[in-house]
């Protein structure tokens, strides 16, 4: 086969080959999308390692754990593929109060 680049898209992924059978030429097409649901349901499932994980201070001194936007992009291109995915903001609500508590020891 003649090396390619690397395609953006999963849909892009395809192996081309000629061959003869019976002194006739054939191309033969392959689509590397075959699996493409599996895969996806596969790393869909996997939980995330604590690599993925950033912790920060919250209120009163709560350990807060959470996944940053630009990590769950890139997972997002991983799984799907860049232009494979989308986004939907479906409500957005902004609350600003002042929390204060205190603690007895």
């Amino acid at each position: 086969m003649i090396p390619s680049p690397y395609p953006g898209r999963p849909w892009e992924k395809l192996g081309a080959d000629l061959f003869v059978l019976g002194g006739k030429t054939y191309l033969l097409v392959i689509s590397f999308m075959r699996n493409r649901k599996e895969k996806i349901k596969k790393n869909l499932d996997k939980k995330l390692g604590a690599e993925f994980l950033s912790v920060r201070q919250g209120c009163g001194g709560v350990k807060l754990t959470y996944v940053e936007g630009w990590v769950i992009i890139s997972l997002a291109n991983t799984i799907f593929g860049f232009d494979g995915w989308n986004s939907e903001v479906k409500d957005l609500n902004y609350v600003d109060q002042t929390i204060s508590f205190s603690t007895t020891i």
